[in-house]
Order: structure tokens, then sequence, then C-alpha cells
């Protein structure tokens, strides 16, 4: 009877060691999915919020600077050593809330990088609007804010974007959002 009880029992626990590796497995693999949807790799946001992160208060400026396109892996601005200081302009940036928000925007706001509240999440943003004027949530867009949910990079990290553009994006989000 003690053998036959001993074999229940390691039955019972391979199935359940076998479903545990599955669901890992499959986990793995709806991350893969999930990211790949998102366009994850894309995220050049992403490291420059961390960057941000890692160096409070400490503007990004000195010498000329250089960051790879939004298509690269990065985007962490670098300074580089000895260059001419170079002014930063917005060049060919879109003028319209939506495709500055588009362009720039998106990056953090589609996916929620870095605590960023998503476009169109009703809760979250009825919250933000609850306890922030207008004005505010420009002032913070513009000039980059430590939240207790996350953290916005002054003009998202563009900033070659002017403050018009800025708050038509902010305005863009807000409006899918309610």
């Amino acid at each position: 009877m003690v053998v036959h009880e001993e074999r229940v029992f390691i039955r019972h626990f391979f199935w359940a060691l076998l479903a545990l590796v599955a669901g890992t497995i499959f986990f793995v693999f709806l991350a893969f999915f999930l990211v790949g949807v998102t366009g994850g790799p894309s995220h050049s946001g992403y490291a420059y919020v961390q960057y941000l992160q890692k160096h409070p208060g400490k503007p990004v400026t000195g010498g000329a600077v250089s960051t790879i396109s939004r298509a690269g892996s990065a985007s962490v601005p670098a300074t580089v050593p000895g260059a001419a200081p170079r002014r930063q302009v917005a060049t060919n940036t879109p003028t319209n809330g939506k495709a500055v928000w588009e362009a720039h925007c998106s990056v953090c706001h589609l996916t929620g990088v870095a605590g960023a509240p998503k476009i169109g999440d009703k809760a979250r943003w009825t919250a933000i609007l609850a306890s922030t004027s207008p004005a505010l949530l420009h002032e913070h867009a513009i000039r980059g804010f430590q939240g207790k949910h996350g953290f916005m990079p002054a003009k998202g990290g563009a900033p070659g974007l002017t403050n018009a553009q800025v708050d038509a994006a902010v305005d863009y989000m807000v409006d899918k959002s309610r």
C-alpha cells in the first residue's frame, strides 16, 4: 500500500512540476509577444528616462549633443568633450498636437514607460486632472516632473520642441484620455 501512495505522490508531483514549467514558458513567450506588439526595442525614451533618473537635476547641456534616432536602440544624449556648444532647434518638427505626440510622446505614453500615464487610460487621467490644473500640467510637461507614479523628463526628452508644441501634445493626450 505504501508503494502505491508513493507512486501517486510522484505522479502528482511530476504533473505539478510540469504545469509550473509550462506556465513559465507560456509567460516568457507572452512577454516577448507583448514587447514585440508595443515596439519594445524602439523605446528610445526609456534609456533617456533612466539616464535622467540616475542624474537628477543634471541637465544635459554643454558640448554638441548627439543622439541615436528613434529606430536605434538608445537615445541617451551624449556630450562630446571639447566640442563647441550647439543650440538645438526643432527642425521639421510637426506643430499639431497629434503629430507631436506621435513623434515624441508616444514612446512613453503609449506603453507606460517610467510610470507615464497611458493615453486613453481614463481612470488614471481623471485622477491626474482632478489634482492638477491644465496650466500646471503644461508646466510639468515643459519643465519635467518627478511624481509618485513616474518621471516626466523636460519636454519629454525632446529639448528641440517649443513650448507651444509640448502644450499641443499635452492637450491632444488629455482630449484622447477623457
